[in-house]
C-alpha cells in the first residue's frame, strides 16, 4: 500500500521543477480507508498541484521561499504543538506567546529582504494567531507609527532597539468612550513651555486608554494619541512616543496606571489592556513631528493638506494586510473542511457510505467560499502590489491614487473579513460536531478572526469611507470627467445603464467578461439611484447630512458592489495569466463561480430594471450548482495548493494523510482527566446513592 501511495503522490508533482509543495507522510498501514481515499481524492485533480501554488503566491521562487520561512519557523520546538491552547489558562497562553514573541524576534526576519520579512510575519499570523498579533502591535503598529510619523531622531533612538525587541511597543490610540471616531479622543497633551515638556493627562474617565495590545504587561512605550493644547487653543489628535515601564523592573512609570482588560472572545495569548495618565511629563522631543510641530518656543507648524494625507499611508497598509489575512484564515478554514469532507462518509451504500463533499448540499455550501478565497487572494495581492507603487509615488510627492487607495483598501477590508467571518462559521458547521472541537482548529479560527470586523476601522464606518468616494467619482463621471483606479468604469456610466446581461446560454454565462459586465451595472445603477434619491431630498427642503444619513444601508450595499467588482476584476487578470497551464480552466471555474454567488445573492439589486430577466436568474443558479459539480473532483488539489503545513493548521481532522481519526483520538487522549470526578465524592455520589426511590 505505501508504494502504490508513493506511486501516486511522485506522479502528482512529476515535473513540477519545484519543491514539493506540500509534504504528506505515506507511510499509514495496509487498509486504512481514509488514507487510500485522500490520496485518490488528490489524484483525481486535472491540474499540476505546484504550478497553482506558483500562480498563487507569485512563481516558484517565492512558493519555494514561503515554504521555507514555514519551515523555519515549524522546525523550532517553541512553535511546534504540543499542546492545545485551548487547554492553557490565559496566563500560560500568554507566556507561550511571549516566549514564541522572543524566539521569532531571535530569528531577525526583520533583517532580511522585505517580502521575506512579510512572508514571514504572515507565516506567523498563520501558525498562532495571538503570537502574530502581540508581534504585530510592537513591530508593526507602534514601529510603524514611529518611523512614519517621527522623524530621523524618533529612528536613530527607537529602530534598532525596536528590531531587537529592547523597546517593545503598544499602539495607543482606543479609548474607553471612542473607537471609530478619532477625532473624538479626550487624552490631552499640554505643552509647558518653562519645561520645555508636554503633559499627557487622562482627563475623565472615558478617556482612558482601551483595549491596548500588549500594554497590560508587555509593552515598554507606546505611541499615545492625544489632543495637542497649546495655552487655550486645542489643536486636535497628535501622536507622542511614552515610556510606559521603569526598564529596571517593568514597573509603572510614576502617574501611569496599567490594567488587564480581562478574558476576549478570542485572541487570549495577546494581552490587551487599559492605560490612565496623571500629569505625565515627557519631553517635547517625543513628539512626533513629522507633519506637524511644535517648536521651542511653542509655536506651532500646521500640517499641509499633502502631509495630512500621508498620515492615512499606514492605515492604508495595515487594512491591505487584513485583506490578505482573511483569505488566509478562509483557506485554512477550508483545508480543514474539505479534506474532512472528503473523508467523512455517512449514509449511501451499504458496503462503503458516500463521502459527505459528494453531497450537492455539501459542494453549495463549501464551493462558493472556495472560489472567494481565491477571488480574495489574488484582490489581496493586487492590493499589495499597489500599495508598493503607491509609496514609490508618494515619495515623488505625487498623490494621485491615495485616495483611490484609501477608498478601496477600506471597503476590501470590511467586506473580506466578513466573508471569511461567515464563511469560516459555514467550515465549521460542515464538520459537524467534530468541528466543535478544540482540537480542530475551527472554533479557534472564528474566535481569533471575529476582532478583524472591528479594528483597523469598524466595518460599517469603513463601507461609508468607500461609498462617498464612489458616490463623488459618479458625480464627476456624469459631468464627463476621465476617472482612473477602481472607479474608471464611472467614466462610461451612459453605455453601462443601457446595458443588458448578456447570458441566454450556459455558454454565455461562462463568459467571465458577462459576469463582470453584470456586476459594473449593479454598482453604476445604484450610484444612479442613491444620488437620485439624495438629490431629490435636498430639492424638497432636506439638508445634505440628514440625505447622506437617510440612504446609510444603500450606501454599505452600494461599497460591497463595488468591492466585488474589484475583487472579480483582479481574480479574472490573474485567470488570464494562467492561459495555457494547467490550473487555467479551474481557476476560471472558481473565478465565475465567484460571480455566480455575488449575483445570485442580491438578485433584487439585478432584476431591478430586469437587467437580469427571471429566466436568466433560473439560469445563474443552475449554473452556480453545475459549477460547484465540476470543482468537486479538484477540491482536496485545490486546498492542498494553499501548501499550509500540519503543524501550522493544528487540526486533526485537516490532516494532510487523511489519517484523521487515528490523530484525533491520540490528541484527545492528552487531555488531563483523572478517571474520577474530584468531585465525585461530594456532588456524584450522593444522587447515584441515594436511598430515595
Amino acid at each position: 500500500m505505501a508504494h502504490r501511495l508513493r506511486s501516486i503522490y511522485d506522479h502528482l508533482f512529476q515535473g513540477s521543477g519545484s519543491e514539493p509543495f506540500l509534504e504528506v507522510e505515506l507511510t499509514s498501514a495496509d487498509g486504512n480507508i481514509e488514507v487510500i481515499t485522500i490520496t485518490e481524492e488528490r489524484a483525481k485533480a486535472n491540474f499540476v498541484g505546484p504550478e497553482l501554488t506558483h500562480i498563487l503566491f507569485g512563481g516558484a521562487e517565492r512558493s519555494n521561499l514561503r515554504k521555507r520561512i514555514f519551515d523555519e519557523i515549524g522546525n523550532d520546538p517553541i512553535f511546534q504543538t504540543q499542546t492545545n491552547v485551548d487547554d492553557l489558562e490565559t496566563g500560560a497562553f500568554r507566556e507561550l506567546t511571549m516566549a514564541r514573541v522572543k524566539r521569532f524576534l531571535e530569528m531577525e526576519f526583520l533583517t532580511r529582504d522585505q517580502d521575506e520579512a512579510r512572508m514571514a510575519v504572515s507565516a506567523l499570523q498563520q501558525i498562532c494567531p495571538s503570537t502574530g498579533t502581540r508581534y504585530g502591535v510592537g513591530l508593526g503598529l507602534f514601529s510603524g507609527s514611529v518611523l512614519n510619523n517621527g522623524t530621523e531622531y524618533h529612528k536613530e533612538k527607537f529602530e534598532r532597539a525596536m528590531q531587537l525587541g529592547k523597546v517593545l511597543g503598544c499602539f495607543a490610540m482606543t479609548e474607553l468612550g471612542h473607537g471609530s471616531n478619532a477625532s473624538g479622543l479626550e487624552t490631552t497633551a499640554t505643552f509647558n513651555k518653562d519645561t520645555d515638556e508636554f503633559t499627557i493627562h487622562s482627563p475623565t474617565l472615558t478617556s482612558t486608554k482601551w483595549w491596548i495590545g500588549g500594554a497590560a504587561q508587555t509593552a515598554t512605550h507606546a505611541v499615545v494619541f492625544a489632543r495637542l493644547i497649546l495655552g487655550s487653543v486645542d489643536h486636535g489628535v497628535h501622536s507622542f512616543v511614552v515610556q510606559l515601564r521603569d526598564p529596571q523592573d517593568h514597573s509603572p512609570m510614576p502617574g501611569i496606571t496599567v490594567g488587564d482588560c480581562g478574558e476576549k472572545l478570542g485572541l487570549n495569548g495577546t494581552d490587551n489592556g487599559y492605560i490612565r495618565f496623571n500629569q505625565v511629563r515627557i519631553p517635547r522631543q517625543m513628539m512626533l513631528n513629522r507633519y506637524a510641530n511644535v517648536d521651542r518656543d511653542g509655536t506651532y507648524t500646521k500640517a499641509s493638506k499633502e502631509s495630512l494625507a500621508l498620515q492615512r499611508v499606514a492605515l492604508v497598509g495595515a487594512r491591505a494586510s487584513i485583506v490578505g489575512q482573511s483569505a488566509n484564515n478562509l483557506f485554512m478554514a477550508l483545508t480543514i473542511a474539505i479534506r474532512y469532507g472528503a473523508i467523512r462518509r455517512q449514509f449511501g451504500d451499504s458496503q462503503q457510505e458516500t463521502q459527505i463533499l459528494n453531497y450537492v448540499t455539501h459542494q453549495m455550501r463549501l464551493f462558493p467560499p472556495l472560489a472567494s478565497a481565491f477571488a480574495m487572494h489574488c484582490a489581496g495581492m493586487k492590493l499589495g502590489q499597489n500599495y508598493l507603487t503607491l509609496l514609490k509615488e508618494l515619495q515623488n510627492k505625487n498623490f494621485s491614487s491615495l485616495a483611490d487607495m484609501h477608498a478601496m483598501t477600506a471597503g476590501l477590508k470590511a467586506i473580506c473579513s466578513w466573508a471569511t467571518r461567515d464563511g469560516v462559521i459555514i467550515c465549521r458547521d460542515c464538520c459537524g460536531g467534530h468541528g466543535y472541537s478544540a482540537y480542530n482548529r475551527l472554533g479557534r479560527i472564528i474566535k481569533d478572526f471575529q476582532v478583524q470586523t472591528t479594528w483597523d476601522g469598524d466595518n460599517t464606518v469603513l463601507c461609508l469611507q468607500t461609498a462617498r468616494h464612489v458616490i463623488s467619482s459618479f458625480e464627476k463621471g456624469i459631468k464627463g470627467k476621465t476617472l482612473n483606479g477602481s472607479v474608471a468604469y464611472l467614466s462610461h456610466i451612459k453605455p453601462i445603464l443601457a446595458s443588458r446581461f448578456q447570458g441566454n446560454s450556459s455558454e454565455e454565462l461562462h463568459v467571465t467578461a458577462n459576469l463582470i459586465a453584470a456586476l459594473r451595472y449593479r454598482a453604476t445603477n445604484m450610484c444612479r439611484e442613491i444620488s437620485e434619491k439624495m438629490r431629490d431630498q435636498i430639492q424638497d427642503g432636506t439638508s445634505p447630512a440628514d440625505a447622506w444619513s437617510s440612504c446609510l444601508a444603500d450606501l454599505v450595499h452600494l461599497a460591497k458592489a463595488h468591492c466585488e467588482l474589484y475583487i472579480l476584476d483582479q481574480f479574472n487578470a490573474v485567470v488570464e495569466e494562467a492561459k495555457g497551464r494547467s490550473p487555467y480552466n479551474v481557476l476560471r471555474e472558481l473565478c465565475n463561480l465567484y460571480a455566480f454567488r455575488c449575483i445570485d445573492q442580491d438578485m433584487g439589486q439585478f432584476r431591478n430594471d430586469d437587467y437580469v430577466s427571471s429566466v436568466q436568474g433560473r439560469m445563474i443558479r443552475a449554473e452556480l450548482q453545475k459549477t460547484c459539480a465540476k470543482i468537486r473532483p479538484n477540491a482536496v488539489a485545490l486546498v492542498d495548493a494553499f501548501a499550509l503545513p500540519d503543524f501550522a493548521i493544528d487540526s486533526q481532522i485537516g490532516r494532510s494523510d487523511g489519517d484523521i481519526y487515528n490523530h484525533y483520538m491520540e490528541r484527545v487522549k492528552e487531555f488531563p482527566l483523572k478517571e474520577r470526578a474530584h468531585y465525585w465524592e461530594q456532588l456524584i455520589k450522593p444522587l447515584t446513592h441515594s436511598s430515595k426511590l
